[in-house]
């Protein structure tokens, strides 16, 4: 999900430039970014930590 973030960074960029106005709402919405970004990261750890428990 990080990576594809990224990968569409531009696309974000313009639509997150429009939204200079509404700072509340913008903030808002890095939050929630960081937020799902945080919990696919502790997904795919704990993911790779039950696979090498398996084995």
């Amino acid at each position: 999900m990080v990576i594809q973030l990224i990968k569409n960074k531009s696309k974000y960029a313009t639509f997150y430039n429009s939204l200079s106005r509404n700072y509340k709402l913008k903030m808002f919405l890095t939050i929630i970014i960081i937020v799902l970004s945080t919990i696919d990261y502790l997904l795919s750890i704990g993911l790779l930590i039950s696979h090498f428990n398996v084995l």
